[in-house]
C-alpha cells in the first residue's frame, strides 16, 4: 500500500522535472543568443513573490541559472519583495529576465523600478498573446523590453513599448531563433534606430516670446530659429506640440524654497513635457531638468570671437586734422622730406656741371630755386618756365614727377579709407575696466543665465562683478533684451550684457547708436530641456 502511494507521488513529479530542464534550456539559449547582440554583463532572474518559493518555479530558476553559469554568464535571482534591490543600481549592463508571465506582475515591476538603463526580457507562455502579457502596463518609450514567443519551430523576439501611458501597444519584430536576430542591437542607444516615430503623440511644450531666436505665434506654433529646429523634429519623429507660455515669461529662476518658475519650473513640475527656447546650460539647471542635444553655442575661442558681449552707447568719433597725416607713417614722411632736399641738391649740381660744359643757359642757380622747383614737381606736378637741357639734369628732374604720382595715388587711397571707416573712442575696452569704472551701471536680462555664469565662474573678476555690480541690482534689471538696449540709449553710463545674436534684430530700431566692446565674456551653450523622468530624452539626444 505504501509503495503504491509513493509511486503515485513520484510519477507526476518526474514528469514535471523532465519538462523543467527543457524550458530552462530553451530560455537559456535565447539569453545566450541575445548576449551576442546586446551588451549586458550579468543576468537577474526576477520573479513574483507568489511564485518564488513554489517548487516548480524553483526548479526552472535553478536549471536556468545553471545553464547560464556554465556559459560564464553571471546570474542572480530575486523576488519582487526581496530586501535586496540590485535593480536600483544606475549602472548599465544588466539583463532582467521576468520569469512570471502575468500582466499584474509586469505592471507592478514597471511601477516599482522604472529603469531604462537595463534590458528587460519576458517569455510568453503557450497560447498567451503579447496583449495578454502587457495588459494595461505602461512600458515606457525609453525602456528596452523584449518578449520571446516560443513555438515548435522557432522563438520569435519582439520589441514592445508604448509611446505614452494609455496609447496602443507598439510591437516590432526583432528576429527569430535559431536564425540570427537584428545585429544592430549592440548598445542601448541603438534602440532608437527602430523607434523612429512617436506615433502622433502631443507634447505639452513650454516656450517664450523672447527674441528673433524664439517666439510663439498666434496659432500656438513656435517661430524663430528654435521653431525651425522643433518643426523639423516634429516632422521626422511624428509628434505634435501643445505650446504653453509661462506666466512669468522667463527661462526660469530658482527661489529660496528651491522651487523654480518660468520654463524650467513648468518642466520640472511636469506641467510641460519639454521646454523649447534659448535655455542656457549650467550646473544649477542640470540638477532639475535634462538637456538634449546642444542647439546653439556662443563660443569663446578667443576673447574677440566670443559673441557674448558688453553693449554701451556709441561715443564721439575720433576726427582731427592730424588724422590726415596718419595715412603715411612718420618714417615715410621724413623720407619724403629728405628726398626733396636730395633731389634739389642733385639738380643744382647737375645744372652747374651742364653750365660749365656749355649745355645749359644761364639762369638763377640758387639752392632755394631748385628746392621750390622740386616741391612744385613733387606736390603739384607743375612745370617750370625753362627746362634743363643737359641729359643728366633732365634725368634727375623727372624723378620728382614720378615720385609725386606714386605718392598721390597711395595717399588718395589712404584718405578714402580714412573717410569711409570711422574710428570711435571707447571709454572702456573690457570687463576689467568696466568693473573699475564705478560711474558705469552694469546690467543684464533679469533672472537670465548671465547671473549664474558670473556666479559660477572660476575667474575672480567675474565673481567680483556678480557680487558688487549684478546681485545688488538684480531687481532693477530689464526683463527683455530690447529693454536693456533702450536703457543703454537713455543712459550713456549704462553697460548691458547680452549675446550679439539676440540683439541683431533690435539695433536698427534704437534711438541711438549702440556698439559692443571688443572683449568677449564667456561661452554659452543652449539646448532643449525635458523633465528628468521623461522617456523621450534618449531619442532626442540620439
Amino acid at each position: 500500500m505504501l509503495q503504491n502511494v509513493l509511486l503515485c507521488l513520484l510519477v507526476p513529479i518526474t514528469r514535471v522535472a523532465l519538462k523543467k530542464p527543457e524550458i530552462a534550456e530553451n530560455r537559456g539559449e535565447v539569453i545566450s543568443e541575445l548576449k551576442r547582440h546586446i551588451q549586458f554583463k550579468s543576468v537577474i532572474l526576477l520573479q513574483s513573490s507568489d511564485h518564488h518559493n513554489a517548487w516548480s518555479s524553483q526548479m526552472t530558476r535553478v536549471q536556468l541559472a545553471r545553464y547560464l553559469l556554465i556559459r560564464f554568464i553571471p546570474t542572480t535571482a530575486m523576488a519582487t519583495n526581496s530586501s535586496q534591490q540590485p535593480l536600483q543600481s544606475t549602472h548599465p549592463g544588466q539583463l532582467v529576465v521576468l520569469l512570471t508571465s502575468d500582466p499584474t506582475f509586469l505592471r507592478n515591476v514597471f511601477e516599482k523600478y522604472q529603469l531604462a538603463n537595463v534590458v528587460w526580457l519576458a517569455f510568453l507562455e503557450l497560447g498567451q498573446s503579447l496583449q495578454d502579457l502587457a495588459g494595461d502596463s505602461n512600458i515606457p518609450f525609453d525602456v528596452q523590453f523584449i518578449v520571446a514567443q516560443p513555438s515548435d519551430v522557432e522563438t520569435r523576439l519582439f520589441d514592445v513599448y508604448r509611446v505614452a501611458p494609455g496609447t496602443p501597444l507598439r510591437v516590432q519584430l526583432l528576429g527569430a531563433l535559431p536564425r540570427s536576430i537584428a545585429a544592430s542591437e549592440q548598445t542601448h542607444e541603438y534602440v532608437y534606430r527602430r523607434r523612429t516615430s512617436l506615433g502622433g503623440h502631443t507634447m505639452r511644450t513650454s516656450s517664450l516670446n523672447n527674441s528673433f531666436l524664439v517666439w510663439v505665434n498666434e496659432d500656438k506654433t513656435i517661430g524663430g530659429f528654435y521653431g525651425k529646429v522643433w518643426a523639423n523634429l516634429e516632422q521626422h519623429l511624428n509628434f505634435k506640440s501643445d505650446v504653453i507660455v509661462p506666466a512669468s515669461g522667463l527661462w526660469g529662476r530658482k527661489h529660496i524654497n528651491n522651487t523654480w518658475d518660468g520654463v524650467i519650473g513648468m518642466v520640472n513640475r511636469g506641467e510641460a513635457e519639454v521646454g523649447v527656447c534659448d535655455i542656457a546650460m549650467n550646473a544649477e539647471r542640470v540638477g532639475v531638468v535634462s538637456y538634449t542635444m546642444q542647439i546653439a553655442t556662443f563660443h569663446r575661442q578667443t576673447p574677440s570671437s566670443c559673441s557674448y558681449k558688453v553693449f554701451i552707447r556709441k561715443g564721439d568719433e575720433d576726427v582731427s586734422w592730424v588724422s590726415f597725416l596718419q595715412a603715411f607713417s612718420a618714417g615715410l614722411w621724413l623720407a619724403i622730406v629728405a628726398s626733396v632736399f636730395v633731389m634739389a641738391l642733385a639738380l643744382k649740381i647737375c645744372f652747374h656741371v651742364g653750365l660749365l660744359q656749355g649745355k645749359e643757359h644761364s639762369r638763377h642757380n640758387k639752392f632755394h630755386d631748385w628746392l621750390f622747383a622740386t616741391l612744385g614737381a613733387l606736390i603739384c606736378l607743375q612745370g617750370q618756365t625753362s627746362a634743363p637741357l643737359s641729359v643728366q639734369c633732365r634725368l634727375v628732374y623727372i624723378l620728382p614727377y614720378v615720385l609725386g604720382s606714386v605718392l598721390m595715388c597711395a595717399y588718395s587711397a589712404a584718405v578714402i579709407s580714412f573717410l569711409t571707416v570711422h574710428k570711435t573712442n571707447l571709454p572702456i575696452s573690457g570687463v576689467e575696466q568696466l568693473h573699475k569704472d564705478k560711474t558705469y551701471e552694469v546690467g543684464a536680462v533679469q533672472n537670465s543665465s548671465t547671473f549664474v555664469s558670473f556666479q559660477e565662474s572660476g575667474e575672480k573678476l567675474f565673481q567680483a562683478v556678480y557680487k558688487e555690480r549684478l546681485q545688488p541690482n538684480q531687481a532693477r534689471m530689464p526683463k527683455r533684451v530690447l529693454s536693456g538696449l533702450r536703457r543703454v540709449c537713455q543712459d550713456k553710463r549704462y553697460a548691458f550684457m547680452a549675446p550679439v545674436e539676440e540683439t541683431v534684430e533690435h539695433l536698427p530700431y534704437l534711438s541711438c547708436a549702440v556698439i559692443y566692446l571688443p572683449e568677449g565674456l564667456f561661452e554659452m551653450k543652449y539646448g532643449i530641456v525635458f523633465n528628468e523622468r521623461s522617456p523621450y530624452v534618449g531619442i532626442f539626444r540620439y
